[in-house]
């Protein structure tokens, strides 16, 4: 058994592009993925050779196996598009997210406030008093300062005892978590509900690098119809559009089309 491999270098940085799926979906249209710096290109397979006869001389060869891996020095991911390595899946119609220290005024000779998001979910509100003293949660009307009653988690509305405000507004400090509308989305996140048995998403891949260089411009362009990113992309979140991947790596896979393609480079120098 022998491996062969041949190696592509391109030092430098190239623009990516991805599509969800591969190129066949009509679903995800294609998105900026960001950067890849000094990329390099590797070609493998595996030769086997089948010996018979009396001399035991090789008789047949084949190939079991073949691959076609890419992998750069750094990747520059845009934070919007790298769910596309993660294995999302689609996002629920209301997703569950959290507030913490959040302020709340009880106003003076009154025992109810309501939470800013007019929503909580029941047994999942934590209240402080501005002094750093936690209050208990019971079922009925609270009979202490001590206590706060979940009383209307439909609107948010919280329950205190009377003594509370009797000299006086009281501030506390809220957390709690809340059921929010994923498909209204009023806050215009950008969401990726996270499977726990998907792996890694397979998308179509195009990387385009081009210099000139001594009045003379140098193009190489690949385009693999399917990628899987290799292990896990660990991501440093920073300020700005783009996180810094080390070691990015994809595997190339066969997406079984008719005419056995599974990609096309592109080299120009002129």
């Amino acid at each position: 058994m022998a491996d062969t491999y041949k190696t592509i270098e391109l030092a430098g940085v190239g623009d990516i592009l991805g599509q969800i799926g591969g190129v066949s979906n009509t679903t995800n249209e294609p998105l900026f993925l960001g950067y890849l710096a000094n990329v390099n290109v590797r070609f493998g397979a595996t030769v086997v050779k089948r010996h018979a006869g009396r001399g035991a001389f090789p008789v047949a060869t084949y190939t079991p196996e073949k691959e076609i891996t890419i992998t750069a020095d750094n990747a520059f991911i845009s934070l919007q598009q790298i769910r596309m390595s993660q294995g999302d899946t689609a996002v629920n119609a209301t997703e569950p997210r959290s507030v913490t220290n959040e302020s709340l005024t009880v106003a003076s000779g009154v025992v109810t406030a309501a939470v800013s998001k007019a929503a909580f979910l029941q047994g999942k509100t934590v209240v402080f008093t501005a002094a750093g003293s936690r209050l208990t949660c019971v079922t009925g009307a609270p009979s202490a300062v001590t206590y706060y009653q979940e009383t209307t988690p439909g609107s948010g509305v919280l329950t205190f005892h009377a003594g509370l405000t009797s000299g006086g507004a009281a501030s506390m400090v809220v957390h709690y978590v809340y059921t929010y509308d994923a498909t209204a989305n009023a806050d215009l996140l950008d969401m990726g509900a996270f499977d726990s048995t998907a792996r890694a998403c397979s998308f179509a891949l195009w990387y385009n690098h081009g210099f000139t260089e001594c009045a003379v411009t140098k193009l190489c362009e690949m385009f693999f119809h399917q990628v899987r990113p290799t292990g896990e992309l660990e991501v440093a979140f920073q300020h700005g559009d783009f996180a810094d991947v080390s070691g990015a790596g994809f595997d190339v896979e066969d997406p079984l089309r008719s005419d056995n393609q599974v990609g096309t480079i592109f080299l120009k120098s002129a």
